[in-house]
């Protein structure tokens, strides 16, 4: 679980581009709590970034786990210097345990800026799946949550013409035992010389040891319903207060969807102060 992001210096954020959103300039923290986080403001309030900020500090990859890479270590220690791995401008408390990042604009197979070992096995078949933009961003959210839910995925049906994946298709299924993706170091202690070794074991004494209690486990989620018609869009966000009886589950996301203005219970953090009572208001106007 995350519990808070801690902003010391925006100018030296592992996000190159933080000091420059204009909303985040004067931010010191955000906090999170356990269920359903959302993140609400206007486009370029800086949601996205904050995003971009937690999946960095867990090396969160996209495809359903955390890993820890050679281009990981090398991204999160500018300039190699060994005396700056404690100059990063943000501090992330948690509780050192495993991440999910789904993020409808990142393709799979691409971290930190190149591509990585899972290229062919994920982007190159991205890329190459037919279906809608929205059928395939369905597939990702799918894929995402189904690494923490209690509740079975359905057995695989026959391809439906509306598109639906097996997160909204109805039905109950008998709980399997949860599982987990474990972090996957893809560089180690062994076999490195002395300062990458050093390295390495910042890495770990940053990203992985407990600040806090252990809690939910996280699963980030930016723009889920992107791409998604109205229906479905209006069944993801109406699922999602069964999907967070998970207690074992937490879930920080970004929207700028109508039907997740008022879920019960969400925790919602506006990067632009006032504007989901505005958008609240506006909409029962127009359909009251």
């Amino acid at each position: 679980m995350i519990s808070r992001l801690l902003v010391k210096d925006s100018a030296r954020s592992i996000v190159p581009w933080w000091s420059q959103v204009e909303a985040l300039r004067a931010l010191t923290e955000v906090c999170f709590k356990p269920g359903l986080n959302v993140l609400w403001g206007r486009n370029g309030a800086g949601k996205s970034t904050i995003l971009k900020a937690l999946s960095r500090l867990t090396c969160s990859e996209q495809g359903g786990r955390s890993v820890v890479t050679e281009d990981a270590i090398r991204a999160f220690f500018p300039g190699f210097g060994a005396d700056e791995e404690d100059n990063f401008g943000l501090l992330l408390e948690h509780d050192a345990q495993a991440t999910v990042t789904a993020s409808a604009g990142t393709r799979y197979g691409l971290s930190l800026g190149g591509f990585d070992d899972d290229f062919f096995f994920e982007g190159f078949l991205t890329m190459n799946q037919k279906g809608s933009s929205g059928q395939n961003q369905m597939g990702l959210l799918d894929r995402a949550l189904s690494q923490y839910m209690t509740i079975a995925r359905p057995k695989a049906q026959p391809s439906e013409p509306t598109g639906r994946t097996p997160l909204m298709r109805r039905g109950a299924a008998a709980p399997p035992v949860p599982e987990w993706p474990m972090i996957d170091w893809r560089v180690t202690e062994q076999g490195v010389n002395d300062l990458w070794a050093n390295r390495v074991r910042k890495m770990r004494e940053k990203l992985f040891t407990p600040q806090i209690p252990a809690g939910p486990y996280t699963v980030i989620l930016d723009e889920p319903d992107q791409s998604l018609d109205l229906d479905m869009q209006a069944r993801l966000w109406g699922a999602m207060p069964r999907i967070m009886q998970d207690k074992n589950l937490q879930v920080i996301c970004a929207t700028h969807s109508v039907f997740a203005t008022d879920i019960p219970d969400a925790h919602y953090i506006e990067l632009t102060p006032g504007y989901l009572e505005e958008v609240r208001v506006a909409l029962k106007g127009r359909f009251s």
